[in-house]
């Protein structure tokens, strides 16, 4: 439902609230507004939220919010925002709710690393606000720092507990989550709101902070936690399955209770030390202690400015040679003095990036400010994710902090462990990709510019160097042209410090460089490198993208790419290969294993199309069966797509998905059968023959009784024994001769015009009705014989679609059992039936 909301004025709601003096508009949305006031009986500030009159004039809705509002009120509990009162007042509806002068966490920690100890204690609050909530029967919906307000000393406080998240007027859903928190479940409609669903989304506020990558980023919900522990828990409650999440907030609160344990212990003992400190100045005799201790503090204050002071034009002055340095080509720049090692943020292929929401929340910034979160000042990763869009886009005029420089590329080098793949996937993703030396004093150089630090001692830094059968080569194809190939056995290629030039295997973790082009160009863009394949097929030098996996002998490609339909085709078809074909149970159990780790709610496309009722393969291979989601195929759509974890789903071709899966393969060209379904138009055609049959027998019988009918008539009249007794009843012989037609005799006649007729007439008629009526009862026998036949044949071909997944073709069948409920209406649907 779109609600266009336009606030009411502060004077219009003091007539209809005169209870509350209004002071100020704080915000507002399409499904609301806040307003801060003061109110007069109890002499305390309040946020009021107003919701438009479409909700309030629907019956439904009202409903709904009077029952959670009325349970909302109930709930008593430091980290929640409390609700005071609620109400209609000409057709708008209003919450009443406690005020709470602060910013909200996102407005406080967007994009900003919080200290862990800091960001758990946070999270460990709002899930004892949210366990609350859940205990006493009220699911949040809507779980993300914008709805969790930090007051005057950082205490956090859950709001805006889904009031509009109910069923709307004609059914339409409201708000029900914001795009990077809400639980899959949610996004692909096969779950409903739940304790786990909100687990989902504090799962991913901790990862947020934790990490520094908003989730609201494309991969922002990606970012990889380096504390091992806290990555275990976020990856918990951040589980695709709910059930493989905490089962309850409480759950979730003893895992990061039992990791803050170690810390507090060590705090307390921190404090216990500091106490003696502060104790020792009491216990000395000597007064100048004391007397100049105020001095002594000023000096020590003036000290630590002047050493900040320094720093910081220490630090501007290398950020200005940094930018200098981008400018010459040839020049090498060497990273800032050892930093704290960037978190690796494992994301998907780029797509538009997801606006921030515009509702607002019970209460926004007021003074007085609140106290401050610990954050640390922008990192190199850090840097690096603001820059994600213009990277991605070519424009390399920033370039992240400790970028350095080498003839036409720049580098940035992440000393996170991570896979090769997840290595190429995030370079692909800010518009670079993996190095790929092809002469040794750069391959030495990247050796020599890995920054010092724990992880470069343990790994090595992977390089855009593969494997993939006998031969090493370049990730875009080219044969690689160093003097000597990687030492080992594994299929991709890394660099160390030591200048060790290695290989390891592919599920290896090692850091990566992220190589740019100056003029904004990438060889390993996918379009590019699909286009190389398309050139190499068939030949000696055949080339696969570095990603592709191998299945009997076919090569399979997963795009992670927001996409429709026909953008994917494309895309298979620049490579010279189509969307996967899994035609039979041994293809589709592989590819469900190997999508199972995975994360794609809006699934990926395949290569099945519904057409004329029946889901067919795009390839011609026959259709034996399929693998639905349960209550799929929905009927809105007419392609395919694969969730991982989940199944298939029915898919409008011009709706998006998170990608496709692309396959090289023979099979296009080999199968050509049919889905395996009785052919409905040659039993129609048949039924049809049978009753045209029935239906000619009938009317040869029907014909001769009218006729035998009238000849009747006649030879009774001229039987009559005088003239003036032909006379007589000539007339009434004529009109009930004319009563019939040339297939039919009348019916049973009316007593008031069979008193006209002589009890002969009415006997001679009576007779010629019951033969009629034993004609057309034969006829429908045999009619029905034929119609008992057809539902049972549509029967078996009911069963034989649903059992290979065509639940299209099941449906439009049964509707055809459905007509063939009553034989008359049943025969009459044919061309043959009978003339009146």
């Amino acid at each position: 439902m779109s609600v266009h909301f336009e606030p009411p004025s502060i004077q219009s709601l003091e007539a209809l609230l005169p209870a509350f003096a209004f002071e100020r508009l704080i915000a507002h949305g399409g499904m609301g507004a806040v307003y801060k006031a003061r109110q007069r009986s109890l002499d305390r500030d309040v946020a009021i939220k107003i919701l438009p009159k479409e909700l309030g004039e629907d019956p439904q809705f009202r409903a709904s919010f009077e029952a959670e509002a009325k349970a909302m009120a109930k709930l008593s509990h430091p980290n929640l925002i409390g609700v005071f009162d609620y109400g209609r007042v000409d057709e708008l509806l209003y919450i009443v709710m406690e005020f709470v002068p602060g910013k909200s966490l996102h407005d406080t920690a967007h994009r900003r690393k919080v200290e862990p100890r800091q960001a758990v204690k946070l999270i460990l609050a709002a899930c004892r606000g949210l366990a609350h909530a859940h205990e006493n029967g009220i699911i949040h919906r809507d779980i993300k720092p914008a709805n969790i307000l930090l007051d005057a000393k950082a205490r956090p406080k859950i709001g805006d507990f889904g009031l509009a998240s109910t069923t709307g007027p004609e059914g339409s859903e409201l708000n029900m989550g914001t795009p990077g928190y809400t639980a899959p479940e949610l996004l692909d409609g096969s779950g409903k709101p739940g304790r786990q669903s909100d687990i989902y989304s504090i799962g991913v506020m901790l990862r947020e902070l934790l990490t520094g990558i908003p989730a609201d980023d494309p991969g922002g919900g990606h970012g990889i936690v380096s504390d091992p522990e806290l990555l275990k828990v976020c990856d918990r409650a951040t589980h695709t399955i709910p059930e493989k999440r905490h089962a309850d907030a409480r759950m979730l609160i003893e895992e990061l209770e039992a990791w803050m344990a170690p810390a507090v212990a060590e705090k307390g003992s921190e404090q216990k030390e500091e106490a003696k400190a502060h104790e020792a100045p009491a216990e000395t005799s000597d007064p100048k202690v004391g007397a100049n201790w105020a001095l002594y503090r000023n000096l020590a204050i003036i000290a630590f400015l002047l050493i900040a002071i320094y720093l910081a034009w220490t630090v501007a002055q290398r950020k200005q040679q940094r930018l200098v340095g981008q400018q010459a080509p040839e020049t090498k720049e060497v990273a800032p003095p050892k930093q704290a090692a960037p978190e690796i943020p494992t994301v998907p292929e780029p797509s538009p990036p997801v606006p921030e929401p515009s509702e607002p929340i019970a209460a926004v910034p007021d003074v007085p400010e609140p106290t401050p979160l610990a954050v640390d000042t922008e990192t190199p990763a850090q840097s690096l994710i603001r820059l994600r869009e213009a990277l991605a886009a070519g424009d390399r005029s920033e370039m992240p902090i400790g970028t350095l420089s080498r003839g036409s590329s720049l580098y940035f080098h992440v000393p996170t462990p991570a896979t090769w793949q997840q290595a190429s996937r995030m370079a692909r993703s800010y518009g670079g990709h993996l190095p790929m030396p092809q002469d040794d004093p750069t391959l030495a150089w990247l050796a020599e510019n890995i920054p010092a630090h724990e992880e470069s001692e343990r790994h090595g830094s992977w390089l855009g160097v593969i494997r993939p059968a006998d031969r090493w080569t370049l990730a875009t194809g080219e044969s690689l042209t160093l003097a000597t190939p990687p030492n080992g056995d594994g299929n991709r290629a890394f660099i160390h410090r030591s200048g060790e030039f290695g290989a390891a295997d592919k599920d290896d973790r090692q850091a990566f460089f992220i190589e740019w082009q100056r003029d904004g160009s990438n060889p390993t863009e996918r379009r590019t490198v699909l286009a190389k394949v398309a050139a190499t097929l068939g030949t000696e030098q055949s080339f696969f993208p570095p990603e592709t996996v191998a299945f009997g002998d076919r090569r399979l490609l997963v795009v992670e790419e927001s996409l429709d339909h026909s953008a994917a085709r494309e895309l298979a078809r620049i490579g010279g290969g189509e969307l996967m074909i899994p035609a039979t149970t041994a293809e589709a159990d592989w590819l469900e294993q190997h999508l199972n780790s995975i994360k794609v709610p809006q699934g990926l496309w395949i290569g099945g199309e519904l057409e004329n009722g029946l889901w067919q393969w795009s390839s011609g291979e026959a259709w034996t069966f399929a693998r639905w989601t349960a209550s799929f195929p929905s009927g809105d759509g007419d392609r395919l797509v694969i969730v991982p974890g989940k199944g298939w789903q029915d898919r409008a071709s011009d709706d998006p998905a998170a990608g496709c899966i692309i396959e090289w393969s023979n099979d296009q060209a080999s199968g050509t059968s049919e889905v395996e379904v009785p052919d409905i138009t040659e039993l129609s055609e048949k039924a049809d023959k049978l009753l045209a049959s029935f239906e000619q027998q009938r009317r040869k019988e029907l014909i001769k009784n009218s006729e035998t009918f009238i000849w009747k008539l006649e030879v009774w009249l001229r039987r009559r024994p005088n003239h003036s007794e032909i006379e007589r009843w000539k007339p009434a012989v004529t009109r009930l001769i004319q009563s019939a037609t040339k297939t039919r005799v009348p019916g049973k006649l009316d007593p008031k015009v069979a008193q006209g007729y002589h009890p002969d007439m009415r006997k001679i008629a009576a007779d010629s009705l019951a033969k009629q009526n034993t004609i057309d009862a034969d006829f429908m026998k045999k009619a029905t014989r034929v119609r008992d036949a057809y539902v049972q044949h549509l029967s078996t071909a009911i069963d034989e679609a649903q059992s290979i997944g065509q639940g299209t073709l099941a449906a439009e069948l049964g509707k055809l059992v459905d007509e063939a409920g009553e034989v008359g209406p049943w025969v009459d649907s044919f061309k043959n039936s009978p003339e009146e």
